[in-house]
């Protein structure tokens, strides 16, 4: 697959995530449908403004959005995304949507930062996690920061093999997480 077919495959996903049309989109971004649909089809990539604009209008911004990227590689490898940022929807309950979020999903990432740990919210949701882990053989995916040692994490997290943020690339990571994913779901 070439580059312009991946950045178009993730475009196409995170555009459908969104809620958007390409007619939507288009009339967003000053373009034609058609142009959308040649980026997403992987015949031509968007220009250095087009790609900030999409950045910008689909949840990410450069330097910064990595946990965008990191869905967006994992979604263009066929495997089913739930992010609060994609899943919910104005006039949607949030606290519903969490909760359908996690009683549907066989397997959830955490990103563990500080301020993920000092998140109350955060903590419901790894708790709520951690239950089905117990009950249900669920697959946590925990992400460390460099700054997060194990022993900050939930003593039922603290026996489970995590992943290290320690600026290897994050294509490195979405490999290793697509790869366990997979591997869980051919069991």
């Amino acid at each position: 697959m070439s580059k312009a077919e991946k950045i178009g495959e993730i475009i196409k996903k995170m555009r459908k995530l969104r809620g958007m049309s390409v007619k939507e989109l288009a009339g967003i971004l000053k373009c034609s449908k058609e142009i959308i649909r040649l980026w997403e089809h992987g015949k031509r990539k968007p220009n250095k403004q087009h790609t900030l604009e999409l950045y910008r209008l689909l949840g990410a911004t450069p330097g910064e959005g990595t946990i965008n990227k990191e869905m967006g590689r994992i979604c263009s490898a066929g495997l089913p995304v739930w992010f609060d940022k994609y899943s919910i929807h104005i006039g949607d309950s949030i606290v519903n949507k969490v909760q359908e979020g996690l009683e549907e999903a066989e397997s959830i990432i955490f990103w563990i930062t500080n301020n993920f740990l000092e998140s109350k919210w955060c903590k419901y949701e790894m708790s709520a996690f951690i239950k089905k882990l117990i009950e249900e053989d669920a697959l946590i995916i925990s992400i460390l920061d460099k700054d997060i040692s194990i022993s900050q994490l939930p003593l039922f997290l603290q026996d489970i093999k995590v992943l290290y943020n320690n600026g290897q690339g994050y294509e490195v990571l979405s490999r290793e997480i697509i790869t366990t994913i997979k591997d869980k779901d051919e069991l």
